[in-house]
């Protein structure tokens, strides 16, 4: 077998290096959609139409069991039942588990964009800035997809570096990159053509696999919002909606309210 010529694999070399580069990159940018941007955007969204979408769910779920409760008090006045009103809520609260849920799910979510802005506030723009950079140089040596040779030891410190970054810890990503700060510069000992051809052949394949993954995540919400919250327009528009909406599910409460109140106080129960 010919010897493979120092210059080929030097190519094949410079070739992974720009791959690994672009791959390490494209890493970055998905943590940075997924851990920065994606709060960012919701909180966007939340503030500015999003809180009153909630708002019309809320009253919605309101009404619902407003009107539940309207079901069986008609029902127990038409077959002469006694009425216990506090057994009748609890009913109803087994009856709307769900709505409850999604109105947790919703408080707890917000709790958690509230506490992400205030991380982000903390940080500089210079800080936030080499977060990011050392995230990225960090990612080409320890990241598993870019290093299939890293050790279980490393795999902990990559752990670090990500819960670090999502943490906007800037002083824990400082330390972890002065530990890896030396070797960030080493460069790939491969001297197999066919090795480097392999690990040439993975990388193209992680970057496509990156790429549809990024695409994936701009299509779902609040990405697909991005434009949308910078249009005056589109905002005034579903405000608008979603205000009447608001002012017709109070309009009908009310009127179940009193048409309750009637019900009750024909048998005697002040409500």
């Amino acid at each position: 077998m010919l010897p493979i010529e120092s210059d080929q694999i030097s190519k094949l070399l410079e070739e992974l290096n720009e791959l690994t580069n672009q791959l390490a990159k494209l890493l970055a940018e998905k943590e940075f959609l997924l851990v920065d941007e994606l709060v960012s955007l919701e909180a966007e969204y939340m503030n500015k139409v999003g809180h009153l979408e909630f708002e019309v769910f809320r009253f919605d779920t309101k009404l619902k069991k407003l009107n539940r409760k309207i079901e069986i008090v008609r029902e127990k006045i038409a077959n002469e039942e006694p009425i216990d009103l506090k057994k009748i809520d609890e009913q109803i609260e087994k009856e709307f588990s769900q709505e409850k849920e999604e109105e947790q799910k919703y408080d707890e979510r917000m709790e958690y964009i509230t506490e992400e802005e205030e991380k982000e506030a903390s940080l500089s723009e210079e800080a936030a800035k080499s977060l990011k950079e050392m995230y990225y140089l960090l990612a080409k040596k320890l990241h598993p997809d870019i290093n299939p040779n890293v050790t279980e030891k490393e795999i902990a410190i990559w752990h670090r570096v990500q819960t670090a970054y999502e943490n906007k810890d800037i002083e824990e990503m400082r330390m972890l990159f002065g530990l890896y700060e030396e070797m960030l510069d080493i460069e790939i000992d491969l001297t197999q053509k066919e090795e480097i051809e392999k690990r040439i052949e993975k990388i193209q394949a992680l970057i496509q696999q990156t790429l549809l993954q990024l695409a994936e995540i701009r299509a779902q919400f609040p990405f697909t919002h991005k434009q949308d919250l910078k249009d005056p327009d589109w905002i005034f528009s579903k405000t608008a909606v979603n205000k009447e909406l608001l002012r017709q599910l109070k309009e009908e409460y009310n009127m179940g309210t009193e048409l309750l109140r009637v019900m009750l106080s024909s048998v005697g129960i002040k409500y």
